[in-house]
């Protein structure tokens, strides 16, 4: 995104297709583009009035969510200092027509929000487009509609198309995979996938990959192996401490100790 006259703060680039960060609105109006190759959903934790280019205008607080579209370009005018919270995403990833100012339920925002701050500390690209494509979908999707959708029976199509998913998940759960990747791969769009899967397995696609990635950890420990850090690495952890916390709280205990158990 660019900015006229707001402090862009903690931008990361999480994948390809997927950037988190936060912008702090002086109070002085601000124009702001949306860069063309991306997707935006934001939200402010104040109130102020923000004003689309050619489309809309609405007082925004902390109870809206804003989406924008590629080449979007907005004022903010705010009588004190504002923070908003962006989600960037690629519309290879999620895509939509045009801006729009909603109030979601609060479940639904709660689950934005909880997704705008946890997306800027995953190092798992996979798991940050999980939680990005929970986020624009409950933006996109409120209510009634959103339960049925989530809770209908598993059809044929979708039957196969969770089988393929885990085969390509215990094949490749060693690499850096991304959504969208995946998806492409199985020829659906990244929010099926990742809403089906969901919904059939009881858990995302990240929670399967760690599940595969713990599970090889037991058996090569229990082989002998004994250096960690290679091993975290080997299976596709971002980090020694990485593959630690999600061994731990897994299994219920350290890697090491699961090692020394083992050679008892």
């Amino acid at each position: 995104m660019q900015d006229t006259a707001a402090e862009q703060t903690g931008w990361r680039r999480l994948s390809p297709d997927l950037i988190v960060g936060a912008i702090d609105c002086p109070t002085a109006p601000g124009t702001i583009e949306v860069t063309e190759t991306f997707q935006a959903l934001g939200v402010t934790d104040m109130a102020c009035k923000v004003e689309v280019e050619g489309s809309c205008s609405a007082i925004v607080g902390p109870d809206v969510v804003r989406r924008h579209s590629p080449g979007d370009r907005f004022t903010a005018q705010v009588g004190q200092r504002v923070r908003a919270r962006w989600l960037l995403a690629s519309p290879s990833l999620v895509d939509w027509s045009s801006p729009s100012f909603q109030r979601p339920p609060l479940p639904d925002l709660a689950r934005i929000r909880r997704a705008l701050s946890s997306a800027s500390r995953v190092a798992d690209p996979l798991c940050a487009e999980e939680l990005a494509l929970r986020a624009f979908a409950a933006a996109t999707l409120h209510g009634p509609q959103t339960q049925s959708s989530e809770q209908s029976p598993l059809t044929p199509r979708s039957a196969r198309l969770v089988a393929a998913a885990n085969d390509a998940l215990r094949a490749r759960f060693s690499e850096s995979l991304r959504v969208q990747q995946l998806a492409r791969d199985l020829g659906v769009s990244p929010s099926y996938l990742a809403r089906i899967y969901r919904t059939h397995e009881g858990r995302t696609l990240y929670e399967q990959v760690t599940r595969l990635r713990v599970s090889t950890a037991l058996a090569r420990l229990g082989s002998g192996a004994n250096d960690l850090t290679r091993l975290a690495f080997d299976l596709g952890f971002s980090s020694h401490s990485h593959f630690s916390s999600a061994f731990k709280r897994l299994v219920g205990q350290t890697p090491s100790a699961f090692r020394i158990g083992s050679q008892i």
